[in-house]
């Protein structure tokens, strides 16, 4: 069931759902319930905006791809399921210059593993073309993070990872590009740079492009993972790579714990990326311990640190970023889930930063739910769409959500 709540409701309504901080200037839109959550959004050049998520299907779950306009109306939604006995789950999401947009998702049959697709749709919402791993339903271990369009060039970029399964903890970050006919081109490893052994366990959990250059993040062991459950220390790993494949170099931004939910997302513009993570692996969950601290990361394109910043050192506002945009400005946009002492339940925060770190607005948005998550978020101009979700106590997703904000 889908229900859009913000066609009626005025400016002035909406902000009691925005609750700002006394020097923000971002203020919300509109907002819609989509889905049981909405993982991923992302602008289309014409203001409209995608989202990526997944809902109930009878048995079992189904990815979607829904598209809004850019004053908030539901234009079309699309779910997809190989078969009636099998679940998928939409994880991210990009769009080309020319209007075509990409989503990527996780595809699981009724057994242990599982594979991933690959979508490409016209703006109309008519399919052109769909990739599928092989061996998707019982043959494979193999989750996608994430899917970048290069502008510029018809080529689709996407990060991932193997994994064990049946209590086999160990992972292996990989980088494959396809055209825009989601045709295989070729396949990269997600590796830490020199030093640390390529055997631990690494996973790629972001990627973007900028200058016609590939840049992959993601988390990766540095000593051997002992047992199922243990977090290892650990780095957060940018690699550089060339539009064909290659590896350029591979930097560590920033060493902490790593644990198999570990998860950095970059973007790259204007000559810079940016990397956001917790800085300390935990959950965000009231009396779960250690709570997880937020960290943004400015490097140079070639991965030199620029400037850091951290909030959420505090175990009340413990917070958790999940998705980073950089604007035309060059402001860096962060969107993640922090505590809430009021009630004890989460929000979702919105930060921006200036080009030279210094923090310029933030927000929280925290409605009548108790329980709000943040996943996503993407920029066009001075707007921001948030992907996110009403939860329950238990951490499980009962709404999916987009928030458009703006800066005023």
């Amino acid at each position: 069931m889908r229900r859009r709540i913000a066609g009626t409701l005025t400016l002035l309504a909406i902000a009691s759902v925005l609750a700002p901080s006394a020097q923000a200037a971002i203020d919300a839109r509109w907002q819609a319930e989509t889905g049981e959550i909405v993982h991923d959004t992302a602008f289309a050049p014409d203001g409209s905006i995608y989202v990526v998520g997944e809902r109930l299907a009878k048995i079992s779950r189904a990815g979607f791809l829904a598209k809004y306009s850019a004053g908030g109306d539901l234009l079309w939604s699309k779910a997809w399921l190989p078969d009636p006995h099998a679940s998928t789950t939409g994880v991210a999401v990009d769009v080309a210059p020319d209007g075509r947009v990409v989503w990527v998702g996780h595809v699981y049959g009724q057994c242990e593993g599982n594979g991933w697709f690959m979508q490409v749709h016209r703006p109309s919402g008519v399919r052109l073309h769909r990739y599928v791993t092989p061996g998707w339903a019982c043959e494979i271990a193999q989750n996608v993070s994430d899917v970048e369009v290069i502008a510029g060039r018809p080529q689709i970029v996407v990060s991932g990872y193997g994994h064990g399964c049946c209590g086999d903890p160990e992972q292996d970050g990989w980088v494959r590009g396809f055209t825009m006919g989601a045709l295989p081109q070729w396949t990269a490893q997600f590796e830490p740079p020199a030093g640390v052994s390529p055997s631990y366990s690494d996973r790629a959990t972001s990627v973007a492009s900028a200058g016609g250059w590939v840049y992959v993040v993601g988390w990766a062991a540095t000593v051997p993972r002992d047992g199922e459950t243990l977090r290892p220390a650990g780095m957060v790993v940018l690699q550089k790579m060339t539009l064909s494949g290659d590896v350029t170099w591979r930097k560590g931004a920033f060493r902490g714990r790593y644990g198999n939910e570990s998860t950095a997302v970059a973007d790259a513009r204007r000559g810079r990326v940016t990397i956001a993570v917790s800085s300390r692996v935990g959950t965000i969950g009231w009396g779960m311990n250690p709570p997880p601290e937020a960290w943004l990361g400015a490097f140079t394109t070639d991965g030199d640190r620029l400037w850091t910043r951290t909030w959420g050192t505090e175990w009340r506002f413990a917070a958790d970023p999940t998705g980073v945009s950089i604007d035309a400005a060059g402001h860096t946009w962060v969107v993640g889930t922090r505590r809430d002492p009021g009630d004890r339940g989460l929000d979702v925060f919105v930060r921006r930063f200036s080009p030279a770190g210094v923090l310029a607005d933030r927000s929280l948005i925290d409605g009548p739910e108790r329980w709000l998550v943040g996943t996503g978020v993407d920029t066009l101009g001075v707007r921001g769409s948030v992907a996110g979700a009403a939860t329950n106590r238990f951490n499980e997703s009962t709404s999916g959500r987009v928030w458009v904000v703006g800066v005023v």
